[in-house]
């Protein structure tokens, strides 16, 4: 068994759980940007899938500034003739002559940047860029990407983000970058529906485990799943009290889609895990899904007094407007994540 099984029966499920939406894609047409990151992968995933499965006639187009590069590295992703790749910076991107019917904005590089300013750019005039574009190749419905960070610091008195808090960025300091540049994101893909007449959903985006999700990167998960499979201690430089929630990336493909085929224009959706853990508590229960001997490290201890630091989403709206539920435990998460990697994926 390869690790691609892993993934693409993970795909099945996708498309399976999606059986009768599909049909909004039938001989139509989508742009994707951001199809070759973590969230994007599974989009584009889903879409090859789901053209295999059902025969769709679906056309995607994913912009990348290094395609080949790409589908050298992942010869998945170029399996399925529908898919064409361009080769583009999002913020040089050029009008096209073809039409779409479908944007999925999923780009949102905070890597491979050089500093806050270019980070803010990356969002704000990316997003501008992608309006445009869907503006003039008559796109129908523009769904953007955005993220749980446009919240700001959690205050003591609350449990969890709901779509409608009052956003509490401090944006005085140059961490705000990217909290700001999605704020901005969200405000233009607003604005510009509202006086285009195009159809606009958000999906804000919270924290996430499966196949293709880094693991020597800022995401805790992924890393603790690489030191356990190596049983590694799994060292936490914080006090262990922050708490994050998880979705699985098969269930995440199932979200954002159904939000793209099933929400209301000017919709925004949180969209992320119920359950939280603290770090503290999720090392140690990776650790002891992988039969990890090493140990926990937690070099911080708390301050008297402190609140813990959370980073948590109210999902009501989406279960209860779109249906969605979770599929997959976080202990099946963690394992699908690291067969995945064992048996040939990225570490």
């Amino acid at each position: 068994m390869t690790s691609g099984n892993i993934f693409e029966s993970d795909l099945d499920f996708v498309v399976s759980s999606l059986l009768s939406k599909w049909e909004h894609l039938r001989d139509k047409k989508v742009f994707l940007t951001g199809g070759t990151g973590f969230i994007g992968k599974w989009l584009l995933g889903s879409l090859i899938r789901a053209n295999q499965t059902l025969d769709l006639n679906c056309k995607v187009t994913v912009l990348s500034r290094n395609p080949e590069g790409f589908k050298n590295s992942n010869p998945f992703f170029s399996t399925c003739k529908n898919i064409t790749f361009v080769k583009s910076d999002l913020r040089e991107l050029q009008p096209a002559e073809e039409k779409y019917d479908f944007f999925v904005h999923a780009a949102a590089d905070v890597e491979n940047v050089n500093s806050q300013i270019e980070l803010f750019q990356n969002c704000t005039i990316g997003t501008i860029k992608a309006l445009e574009f869907a503006r003039q190749t008559e796109v129908q419905k523009f769904l953007l990407l955005s993220s749980g960070a446009i919240y700001g610091k959690m205050p003591a008195s609350k449990t969890e983000f709901k779509e409608t808090d009052t956003l509490l960025i401090d944006g005085y300091t140059s961490k705000s970058a990217y909290s700001l540049g999605k704020i901005s994101s969200e405000w233009l893909v607003s604005h510009f529906g509202q006086t285009n007449g195009l159809h606009t959903q958000i999906a804000r985006c919270f924290a996430f485990v499966g196949p293709y999700l880094p693991t020597d990167k800022h995401f805790a998960i992924g890393n603790f799943i690489r030191d356990a499979m190596a049983n590694q201690e799994i060292v936490i430089k914080g006090d262990g009290t922050a708490l994050r929630s998880y979705l699985y990336s098969a269930d995440l493909a199932i979200w954002l889609f159904s939000i793209l085929f099933n929400s209301k224009s000017n919709s925004c959706y949180n969209v992320g895990g119920s359950t939280p853990y603290s770090i503290a508590e999720l090392a140690n229960f990776v650790a002891e899904t992988l039969g990890s001997e090493a140990g926990v490290i937690v070099q911080g201890r708390p301050l008297k007094g402190a609140t813990a630091d959370r980073y948590l989403p109210s999902t009501l709206l989406a279960r209860s407007e779109l249906g969605l539920k979770e599929s997959f435990s976080l202990e099946k998460s963690i394992v699908r994540t690291a067969e995945f990697i064992q048996r040939g994926g990225l570490l």
